[in-house]
């Protein structure tokens, strides 16, 4: 499938960003430099970014093939799992290199396989946490059952909803709305889940907007009142007389997302309206997306191993007196140079190819 250059360069961009957000925080580099804090303070944000990406481009690659859901998940499973299992691998030896318990249950285990898991400390009603404490984990059990949840809806608006965009979104935005009832009813994953499913279900729709240009003020209004109606529906059951904590943890951290999350795609329909076919053609615009899509290829693999090989780094080195700026260096290269490995190299190899 031919690539959209602007969306692997956001996709690169992003998960550059995710990486800095936590390295420069463990290094202490943002609480030293207020500037770099305010610009790196937006991890949780990046991900939303992923989320909408992720829409955007399923539905293009579904609509350009002919692959049945047996395929598509083969292909998706091939994406996925060898990469998360290197990244276990690399945690797990971060771990054991620290000195730092191992305390990985059967249970937790079998969670991660099943794309489960989540930050119960962030949030009520998780299953279990990413295994041996790589956090960034916690956003492909989402991605994962959005990959099935979506290839559902795709095939039912290619059945039943081609003439009708309006009923399509609708669809979503109930179910989302009712995973978010039941969530409240009894706080879960699977609602959870559920809840967030119309983040990355607004860029399945922005595809085919863009895609029937029916990119219109009618459905752009469309897309930003369904945001409203769940935030709404959301600030009225957690957060309404409710006793609030930081804007990082529940019940602020899912209101966050979906603010986010709106506010991005209303942006990227801004954009692409109205500044895009303005600066599509400024040296400085060719620059910066051929610099950041550079990344693309690697960005997954960097995703999911830089938080083990972060914490392991400032474990062994931090308090050794290296200058941090020297390690920050040797810790970008070391983390480009095993993902261009994993995700290049080793993907490469027949065993994991997809199509």
């Amino acid at each position: 499938m031919k690539k959209l250059l602007e969306l692997e360069a956001l996709r690169g961009a992003s998960a550059l960003y995710v990486f800095l957000h936590h390295t420069l925080e463990s290094l202490n580099i943002r609480e030293a430099h207020p500037l770099i804090n305010k610009i790196f303070l937006f991890g949780q944000e990046a991900v939303m970014i992923f989320f909408l990406l992720s829409g955007y481009v399923i539905a293009l690659s579904i609509s350009r093939s002919n692959k049945s859901f047996k395929d598509y998940m083969k292909s998706r499973f091939f994406r996925i799992y060898p990469i998360v299992a290197v990244a276990s691998l690399i945690a797990f030896l971060a771990l054991w290199l620290t000195n730092k318990p191992i305390d990985t249950t059967f249970f937790n285990f079998l969670g991660n396989i099943f794309m489960l898991q989540d930050l119960s400390h962030f949030k009520p009603g998780i299953f279990c946490d990413p295994l041996f404490n790589n956090a960034p984990l916690w956003s492909l059990s989402y991605e994962w059952w959005f990959y099935i949840l979506g290839f559902g809806y795709i095939y039912v608006y290619n059945k039943h909803f081609k003439d009708n965009l309006f009923l399509f979104n609708m669809s979503a935005l109930i179910f989302s709305l009712f995973a978010l009832i039941t969530f409240k009813i009894y706080p879960n994953k699977i609602s959870l889940t559920a809840f967030y499913y119309y983040i990355w279900f607004s860029g399945v729709f922005l595809f085919f907007l863009i895609q029937k240009n029916q990119l219109n003020m009618k459905n752009i209004l469309l897309i930003f009142s369904s945001y409203l109606s769940l935030i709404f529906v959301y600030f009225l059951l957690f957060i309404y007389n409710e006793k609030l904590s930081t804007f990082g943890f529940h019940p602020l951290s899912e209101l966050r997302h979906y603010g986010t999350a709106a506010f991005l795609l209303m942006s990227a329909i801004l954009f692409y309206k109205k500044v895009y076919t303005k600066v599509k053609d400024y040296s400085f615009y060719i620059y910066l997306v051929k610099l950041f899509s550079m990344l693309a290829p690697i960005s997954f693999a960097m995703y999911v191993i830089h938080y083990p090989i972060n914490s392991c780094f400032v474990e062994l080195f931090i308090n050794t007196g290296m200058n941090v700026y020297l390690l920050l260096i040797i810790e970008i290269l070391v983390v480009f140079g095993l993902s261009y490995l994993i995700e290049i190299k080793l993907m490469r190899l027949k065993l994991f190819k997809r199509e």
